[in-house]
């Protein structure tokens, strides 16, 4: 099931642990399951570094926003 979040922190580019806790909240894994993927996480040793590399996101929208607001940016 990690793997499982692990796909899931690719696409929405948050923490394992805080998709894990989301499940929780929403009903999806009771506590004994979330407390059993705590665990695995500590184990694998990713509490502090998680296997997932999300890359950071390129604001378009806003970019696109401001050009036509303001104008596009003349490089220097």
């Amino acid at each position: 099931m990690l793997r499982e979040f692990a796909e899931l922190k690719k696409h929405w580019g948050i923490s394992i642990q805080a998709l894990i806790n989301r499940a929780h909240d929403l009903g999806h894994i009771d506590h004994a399951r979330r407390e059993s993927l705590y665990k695995q996480l500590a184990a694998r040793g990713w509490r502090t570094n998680e296997p997932v590399v999300v890359h950071p996101e390129q604001p378009t929208l806003v970019r696109a926003m401001l050009g036509r607001k303001y104008g596009e940016p003349h490089n220097r």
